[in-house]
């Protein structure tokens, strides 16, 4: 998808056709529950008049910028990344252990590094595919770790994507010691822009 594709948002103002600067987030708690937001767009000129009508009502949630169509389409991927997968060995050192990470208290491969590991694997999969400004995030994972390995050992964690859909997507992961199977599992992740990810997160955007 190019920034061709998708249409440009228009301010929310009756009659106004400008294209849209500002999302404002608001909820009527007399029709809404608690969680649900309603959504406006403003242009820069139109940002304070519609602020200010829902904030006399008790509406106005939030106040955020709009991203522009190019930034909406560089949050997309694409079904031809399917398939792309990655491969990262480690050999297992005393750090990598259950022992040390405090996840046991057995000198073998700690399942909280089997989870980072499978988790860099995904992150190596896509990481040429992406925009300029982007990164993904984990949001959900299932792992079974079902065999130990100790100090010495080099393992390689396998991650190949398998579903790729709007900003969501998913791998199989795997972790192997030889030919013997360490884990096994899904990770899911999500496409998101940094700055503003980082900027919600630290509470300055």
């Amino acid at each position: 998808m190019t920034s061709d594709d998708v249409p440009t948002p228009i301010c929310s103002a009756k009659a106004c056709r400008a294209p849209a600067a500002w999302r404002l987030s608001w909820n009527n708690p007399r029709l809404h529950t608690a969680e649900r937001r309603k959504t406006w767009l403003a242009c820069d000129a139109h940002r304070q008049t519609l602020t200010e009508f829902l904030d006399s009502r008790g509406f106005l949630r939030e106040v955020t910028p709009q991203e522009s169509p190019a930034a909406h389409a560089s949050l997309t991927t694409s079904a031809t990344w399917v398939g792309a997968l990655a491969r990262i060995e480690l050999t297992v050192t005393d750090a990598d252990t259950a022992q040390a990470i405090g996840s046991g208290d057995v000198p073998v491969l700690g399942t909280p590094r089997v989870l980072a590991l499978v988790e860099a694997a995904t992150v190596a999969a896509t990481t040429r595919k992406l925009a300029p400004g982007t990164t993904t995030v984990g949001t959900r994972i299932e792992l079974e770790h079902t065999v130990a390995t100790p100090i010495g050992r080099t393992v390689t964690a396998e991650a190949r994507l398998t579903e790729a859909e709007g900003r969501r997507l998913r791998f199989a992961v795997s972790v192997h010691d030889g030919t013997v199977v360490v884990a096994e599992g899904t990770v899911d992740r999500v496409l998101v822009d940094r700055k503003r990810f980082l900027a919600k997160v630290t509470g300055s955007g």
